[in-house]
């Protein structure tokens, strides 16, 4: 019983921790996009 509840707790652990790392690329991907957008708009006027 024990062995069970901890590899669910590992795997919730792990669940987050992926989610967690996801978030976190998405964000940096997303503000990379607009100072990469920023900069060449302003290359072009």
């Amino acid at each position: 019983m024990v062995d069970i509840i901890n590899y669910l707790y590992n795997m919730v652990l792990f669940l987050l921790w992926g989610c967690l790392f996801i978030s976190v690329a998405v964000v940096g991907y997303i503000i990379g996009i607009i100072k990469y957008a920023k900069k060449f708009i302003v290359l072009n006027q």
